[in-house]
Protein backbone atom coordinates (compact mmCIF):
# COMPACT_ATOMS: atom_id res chain seq x y z
CA UNK A 1 0.00 0.00 0.00
CA UNK A 2 2.52 2.31 1.02
CA UNK A 3 4.21 1.44 -2.51
CA UNK A 4 1.13 2.16 -3.82
CA UNK A 5 1.02 5.46 -2.75
CA UNK A 6 4.20 6.48 -3.27
CA UNK A 7 4.53 6.10 -6.96
CA UNK A 8 0.91 7.60 -7.01
CA UNK A 9 2.13 10.63 -5.09
CA UNK A 10 5.67 10.72 -7.74
CA UNK A 11 3.45 10.87 -10.03
CA UNK A 12 1.29 14.01 -8.87
CA UNK A 13 4.18 15.90 -8.75
CA UNK A 14 5.96 14.67 -12.21
CA UNK A 15 2.66 16.34 -13.56
CA UNK A 16 3.00 19.65 -11.74
CA UNK A 17 5.63 19.99 -14.87
CA UNK A 18 3.27 19.85 -17.30
CA UNK A 19 1.90 23.51 -17.53
CA UNK A 20 5.49 25.31 -17.19
CA UNK A 21 5.89 22.94 -20.26
CA UNK A 22 3.10 23.86 -22.20
CA UNK A 23 3.83 27.55 -21.18
CA UNK A 24 7.78 27.53 -22.20
CA UNK A 25 6.82 26.16 -25.62
CA UNK A 26 4.30 28.87 -26.28
CA UNK A 27 7.35 31.30 -25.29
CA UNK A 28 9.67 30.09 -27.32
CA UNK A 29 7.81 29.15 -30.43
CA UNK A 30 5.70 32.36 -30.63
CA UNK A 31 4.09 31.92 -34.07
CA UNK A 32 5.37 28.51 -34.34
CA UNK A 33 3.95 27.58 -31.13
CA UNK A 34 1.53 25.04 -32.48
CA UNK A 35 4.24 23.10 -34.16
CA UNK A 36 6.65 23.36 -30.69
CA UNK A 37 4.24 22.28 -29.01
CA UNK A 38 3.33 19.20 -31.46
CA UNK A 39 7.00 17.99 -31.26
CA UNK A 40 6.96 18.43 -27.75
CA UNK A 41 3.26 16.10 -27.43
CA UNK A 42 4.80 13.79 -30.19
CA UNK A 43 7.91 12.75 -28.74
CA UNK A 44 6.32 12.89 -24.99
CA UNK A 45 3.78 10.36 -26.56
CA UNK A 46 6.44 8.22 -28.33
CA UNK A 47 8.21 8.11 -25.38
CA UNK A 48 5.05 6.93 -23.49
CA UNK A 49 4.77 4.13 -25.65
CA UNK A 50 7.62 2.96 -25.36
CA UNK A 51 8.29 3.82 -21.83
CA UNK A 52 5.70 0.29 -20.37
CA UNK A 53 7.56 -2.51 -23.08
CA UNK A 54 11.25 -1.28 -21.61
CA UNK A 55 10.43 -1.36 -18.29
CA UNK A 56 9.05 -4.84 -18.75
CA UNK A 57 12.14 -6.08 -20.49
CA UNK A 58 14.07 -4.18 -17.35
CA UNK A 59 12.09 -6.02 -14.60
CA UNK A 60 12.49 -9.39 -16.49
CA UNK A 61 16.30 -8.29 -17.03
CA UNK A 62 17.22 -7.19 -13.56
CA UNK A 63 14.74 -9.12 -11.44
CA UNK A 64 13.51 -5.99 -9.67
CA UNK A 65 11.78 -3.16 -9.99
CA UNK A 66 14.85 -1.20 -7.90
CA UNK A 67 16.82 -0.81 -10.77
CA UNK A 68 14.51 0.55 -13.88
CA UNK A 69 12.88 3.26 -11.18
CA UNK A 70 16.24 4.46 -10.75
CA UNK A 71 17.21 5.05 -13.81
CA UNK A 72 13.63 6.28 -14.79
CA UNK A 73 14.44 8.80 -11.55
CA UNK A 74 17.53 9.45 -13.08
CA UNK A 75 16.21 10.65 -16.47
CA UNK A 76 14.00 12.67 -14.74
CA UNK A 77 16.47 14.13 -12.35
CA UNK A 78 18.48 15.40 -15.93
CA UNK A 79 15.69 16.32 -17.88
CA UNK A 80 15.27 19.26 -14.82
CA UNK A 81 18.86 20.06 -15.22
CA UNK A 82 18.36 20.35 -19.09
CA UNK A 83 15.11 22.49 -18.48
CA UNK A 84 17.20 25.09 -16.54
CA UNK A 85 18.84 25.93 -19.79
CA UNK A 86 16.25 26.40 -22.05
CA UNK A 87 15.94 30.51 -21.72
CA UNK A 88 12.05 31.13 -22.66
CA UNK A 89 12.74 34.80 -22.99
CA UNK A 90 14.93 33.86 -26.23
CA UNK A 91 12.67 32.99 -29.02
CA UNK A 92 13.33 29.73 -31.46
CA UNK A 93 13.40 32.44 -34.41
CA UNK A 94 14.96 35.31 -33.99
CA UNK A 95 13.89 37.83 -36.65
Amino acid sequence: MVAALMIAAAAGVADLSISPAWAVCLDIGRESAGTVTGCMNTFANLGGAIAPVAMGYAVQWWGSWSVPLLITSAIYIFGGFISLLVDPNIPLLKK
